[in-house]
């Protein structure tokens, strides 16, 4: 369903916002989409999706709105993974045939890449309006100085961390978000590789290297990663920083993180 919101375009779902907390149904449906790999089962999302836009319902009304820096962390990290599934859904990236599967394939007016997926689609979250990029940017790195928001989030593509099959909640913050940073970091497909005497990070590494870096306190990339690598790569990364840490990184897919892509 399409509404308009200034100059760009809302998606809102065409359901009305549950009285209670749809979390645990939205949660239910993530597991049962989520497969071992981090890629994501849009058919069963598809046939399923009434828990999603319950979901997203909810989040437009303002009265879920949670009071406390932790509670507000966890809920734009909640927002932000719901809405990148509910956009794929709206906009049928998930739908055949073949390539261009990506949510750098959204048309937009705004000449900057992905706009139109990530600036130009807007979301009803709290009250207010929001785009995913208002979210990331604003909510989450303008107002929580944690680097490990980025393993956090996905963006639905193939380079992205995967995400957790687990909401986000105040009580298990904390373990959380280092668990991501682990799953990440170690992901043989989107984590740290080390090739010879090459280290190769992701490419986010280097995109918000200012965030890693500052927000770490003053630790350069190799040694964020290796906090929450596996040893033998931790004690290359280590080196690695000794020897004044001069990464590769590596490209990013934009490729849709869907299972069995066609």
């Amino acid at each position: 369903m399409w509404a308009l919101a200034g100059c760009r375009s809302a998606l809102v779902p065409g359901v009305p916002a549950p009285t209670a907390d749809p979390s645990a149904e939205w949660q239910a449906l993530l597991g049962r989409s989520l497969h071992d790999s981090g890629r994501v089962d849009y058919d069963l999302l598809r046939r399923e999706r009434a828990a999603l836009d319950a979901y997203v319902a909810w989040l437009g009304d303002d009265a879920g709105y949670p009071e406390g820096p932790a509670a507000r962390f966890a809920y734009w990290l909640n927002a932000y993974n719901a809405l990148v599934l509910f956009a794929v859904l709206e906009e049928g990236l998930d739908l055949g045939p073949a390539p261009p599967r990506s949510v750098m394939s959204v048309r937009g007016w705004i000449p900057v890449d992905g706009a139109g997926f990530f600036i130009e689609r807007v979301f009803r979250v709290g009250g207010g309006w929001y785009s995913l990029w208002d979210i990331e940017h604003l909510a989450l790195r303008g107002r929580t100085l944690d680097y490990r928001l980025h393993a956090a989030i996905s963006c639905a593509s193939v380079s992205c961390p995967a995400l957790s099959s687990r909401l986000y909640t105040v009580s298990n913050l904390e373990s959380q978000l280092d668990r991501q940073m682990r799953r990440w970091v170690r992901d043989p497909e989107r984590g740290v590789r080390v090739e010879g005497d090459r280290v190769v990070l992701p490419a986010l590494f280097d995109w918000f290297r200012r965030d890693f870096e500052f927000w770490s306190g003053g630790d350069d990339l190799c040694t964020v990663a290796a906090a929450f690598a596996a040893p033998d790569v931790a004690g290359v990364l280590r080196a690695a920083s000794s020897a004044g840490c001069d990464p590769e990184f590596a490209p990013y897919d934009w490729s849709l993180a869907a299972l069995d892509p066609p």
